[in-house]
Order: C-alpha cells, then structure tokens, then sequence
C-alpha cells in the first residue's frame, strides 16, 4: 500500500480500468482510516 493519500477529480477518471472485490474496498478503507489516523491496528493480508 501507499503510504500517502491523494485525490482526484471525477472528471480525470474517464475509463475504467477494472473493479475491486467487496474485499478489497474493506481493506482500501481499512487503510485509509489508518492514514487518517482513525484505527491503529493493520489488518493481516
């Protein structure tokens, strides 16, 4: 994972390039909350 976050407009986002599992979105939010400094711990991969 990265170690920092960063946004983007919609307006850049013109094709899609895949999709993420339920899985997936969890641990993405998981890790952003821990950037954010929400949450502590790291889910095991």
């Amino acid at each position: 994972m990265a170690d920092q976050l960063a946004t983007v407009s919609k307006r850049r986002l013109v094709d899609q390039v895949g999709k993420l599992t339920y899985v997936d979105v969890r641990k993405v939010e998981h890790v952003v909350k821990i950037q954010l400094g929400l949450l502590g711990k790291v889910l095991s991969a």
